[in-house]
C-alpha cells in the first residue's frame, strides 16, 4: 500500500471515529433536549428533607431518595428502548454499505449508542445481556466481512 493511500485511510478512520462520537452525543443531547432525565431537586427538596427529619429522626432523606430512584430506573429503561434500536440499525447500515467511512461511522457510533444503553439499563440484567450479545455476533460479522475483504 502506497504512502498516500495508507495515509487517505488513517485519515478515514480518524474521521469515522470522530463522526461516530459527534453522532452519538447528537442523539443523546436530542434525547435529553425531548426527554429531560428526573432531576434529583424534583424529588428531594429542602421542605422534604426537613419533613423526613423531623419524622424519622436521622438525616438522610431516605425516601425522596428512593423515588428518585424509581423515577430514574423508569427513565433509564425507556432511554435503553431509544438507544438500543438507533444503535443497531446503525451498526447494521455500517456492516453492509460499501464505503469505508460510513462502516466506521455505522458500527462504532451504533456500538457506543448499544453499549450506552447496557449500561443505562443494567438493573433490566437479562435485556442487557440479550443486547450485549447481539451487538458483539454483529460487531463480530463486521469483523469477518472485513477480514475477507
Amino acid at each position: 500500500m502506497g504512502k498516500e493511500k495508507r495515509k487517505s485511510v488513517v485519515m478515514i478512520w480518524i474521521l469515522g471515529i470522530f463522526l461516530a462520537a459527534m453522532i452519538s452525543g447528537f442523539v443523546n443531547l436530542g434525547i435529553e433536549v425531548f426527554y429531560p432525565s428526573p432531576k434529583y431537586e424534583a424529588y428531594c427538596t429542602p421542605e422534604i428533607v426537613s419533613d423526613e427529619v423531623s419524622k424519622e429522626g436521622d438525616y438522610y432523606p431516605k425516601q425522596c431518595d428512593l423515588e428518585y430512584q424509581s423515577a430514574r430506573d423508569g427513565y433509564n429503561q425507556n432511554i435503553f428502548w431509544v438507544l438500543a434500536p438507533i444503535g443497531f440499525v446503525l451498526v447494521v447500515a455500517g456492516i453492509f454499505y460499501s464505503n469505508l467511512l460510513i462502516n466506521l461511522i455505522g458500527v462504532f457510533g451504533g456500538s457506543f449508542l448499544v453499549i450506552e444503553s447496557i449500561i443505562r439499563n443494567l438493573s433490566n440484567k437479562v435485556i442487557a445481556f440479550i443486547t450485549l450479545g447481539l451487538i458483539i455476533i454483529l460487531i463480530g460479522y463486521f469483523a469477518f466481512k472485513k477480514y475477507k475483504e
